[in-house]
Parts: C-alpha cells; structure tokens; sequence
C-alpha cells in the first residue's frame, strides 16, 4: 500500500528470531520474505554482525545497521555499596533464565549470605518459582516478577551488577539501560552484545 503511494518503506527487523522464522518457512514464503525486503528502501538491523548476513539473504536488499537508544542519567548513579545482582527482561529459556538459576545453585555456598538476585520480568514466572524451589534458592532471590517505575529505580540503585544470559538476542534494551546507569553487565557473546561490552572493560562476557 506505501509503495503505490510512492511512500518510502523502512523495515526495521527488531525480533530477535527473525532468522529462525526465515529458516523454519517454506521455500514460497521465503521467496515472499525476500522480496518484501528488496522492495523496502531500508531494512535495519541492530547489529553490524547482521548486516552480511541479511544481504547475503537478500542480495538486492539495501541494509543498514542501526543500534537500539535509552536515555541515559546525567549522571552516573551506581552505588559501590550495592549487593545484588539483577536480570530486567522476560523470564525465558531463550533469555538465560534457568541457566542464571543454575548457576546461582552453583554458587550459593561460596556468596556471602547478604547477595541476592532480581529476576524482574514477565514471561514464565510459575515455572520459575518452581525452578527456584526444587533448587532451594529462595534465599538468594530479592524479587521476581515484573518491575516499573519507582520498584524499578530501587532494584536499579542496589544493583551491583545485571546479568543477561541469552542464547538468542538482537541488542537487548536491558543491557544498555543498565549500562546507561554506570552498572556492570554480565552477559553472552551473541548478537550484537559484544559490540556493546568490551569483555573485560566495560563488562563480562561469557559463552
């Protein structure tokens, strides 16, 4: 409809599935993938790694990378007293849920007893609370659940570091959020994270 009002068309290719979804189509609906995206002016993306990837998708297309915003403080609020670790987003498989759980099961005898986790999201969260309990952590989750506004802005302040374990990811607004507010990210090395985390400098990088 744009183009026959000669409109000029941008995709913007937010979802971090969108290969997954391309590779599990039929080869008809591939081929309406692809032209969809030689037709738009623009197709961007959100990371310079994705950049080849789609062109080699569609070779005609015309793609462009450009990275997710937050506004950011004016000034930098972390507090070196913070005790807590925290994880904003949905609480998923795809988002390194359960793998943070496991991983706090690990840890627990070697943390001292004041720190504590923030699983603040939606998503799965029965199946979470389960996880927890047939772990026995429960001692070491502050929250779990969805957060906003001034719940948010204190979880943030009492955060010492935020930590996202996905395996599958475009750029996640969670990261920059947190990042924007002087606190250290733990997080995997996909997508467009490690063109955002200097492993090492401005955060941790794991597999």
């Amino acid at each position: 409809m744009a183009k026959k009002k000669h409109c000029k068309v941008i995709l913007h290719h937010h979802g971090a599935e969108f290969l997954d979804f391309y590779q599990g189509s039929s080869d008809k609906k591939k081929q309406k993938i692809r032209r969809i995206m030689r037709e738009a002016d623009l197709n961007l993306v959100l990371s310079r790694r994705l950049v080849p990837i789609y062109r080699q998708l569609a070779p005609a297309a015309e793609v462009a990378c450009l990275y997710n915003v937050v506004a950011a403080p004016a000034q930098n609020r972390y507090s070196l007293d913070a005790r807590e670790f925290t994880m904003l987003g949905r609480l998923s498989e795809r988002k390194g849920t359960f793998a943070l759980l496991e991983t706090i099961r690990q840890l627990d005898s070697r943390l001292a007893p004041d720190i504590r986790f923030n699983l603040c999201g939606d998503g799965d969260i029965d199946l979470v609370r389960e996880r927890i309990e047939a772990l026995k952590i429960g001692h070491r989750i502050g929250h779990l659940g969805w957060v906003d506004g001034k719940t948010k802005d204190e979880i943030l302040r009492r955060t010492m570091a935020h930590v996202l374990f996905s395996n599958n990811e475009g750029l996640p607004m969670a990261i920059l959020e947190t990042m924007g507010r002087g606190i250290v990210n733990v997080s995997t090395r996909i997508a467009a994270i490690p063109e955002v985390i200097m492993d090492g400098e401005t955060g941790f990088l794991v597999e």
